[in-house]
């Protein structure tokens, strides 16, 4: 479990840096070279879309990128809350970890699920899962976004806590042992 969790720390990280220099850094190849890096925690099988979520058309100008830059200061590095280890059937160890967004928020939630597991030795977000907006207020909902879709989790075999959301109905679901 520690390694999946350092592991998708630093995944963390690079999205943030590839994030900031999107909004920031005026050359391209600079900007390219941080979003590859993100996109490396990546497992993307073929016919399948796994994408950060944000990017931007080559070739803007200085003034583009000097206007886009007031912007980069409502981002932040995602909150880690929990990660959930499941024993998986076919991919043997699977991790969950629920994060928050990138956006600076006026209250800390949920608002990613990456699912991590080892493939060919090296570990990879294998699928990626947001907060269904307009779902059941008393429970959680999660959407499918990109990647492979997660149908069975498995055997819970552990779960660590981070940081603990704010939202109520984020809070309920931290404080219990569900999966």
């Amino acid at each position: 479990m520690d390694t999946a969790i350092a592991f998708i720390r630093n995944f963390i990280q690079a999205e943030y840096e590839a994030l900031i220099a999107v909004y920031t850094n005026p050359e391209d190849g600079v900007v390219d070279e941080k979003i590859r890096q993100a996109e490396e925690y990546f497992y993307i099988k073929p016919n399948h879309i796994m994408s950060l979520g944000f990017g931007r058309a080559p070739g803007m100008t200085e003034e583009d990128v000097i206007e886009m830059a007031d912007e980069a200061s409502d981002f932040q590095p995602r909150t880690l809350f929990q990660g959930k280890h499941y024993k998986h059937a076919s991919l043997v160890d699977l991790y969950r970890f629920y994060a928050s967004s990138y956006h600076d928020m006026p209250l800390l939630a949920y608002n990613s699920s990456f699912y991590v597991a080892s493939l060919d030795t090296e570990l990879k977000i294998i699928s990626k899962y947001v907060i269904s907006i307009g779902g059941n207020k008393k429970r959680l909902e999660w959407e499918y976004l990109c990647g492979t879709k997660i149908n069975q989790l498995g055997d819970l075999i552990e779960t660590r806590k981070f940081v603990s959301p704010e939202s109520r109905a984020h809070k309920l679901d931290y404080d219990g042992e569900s999966s």
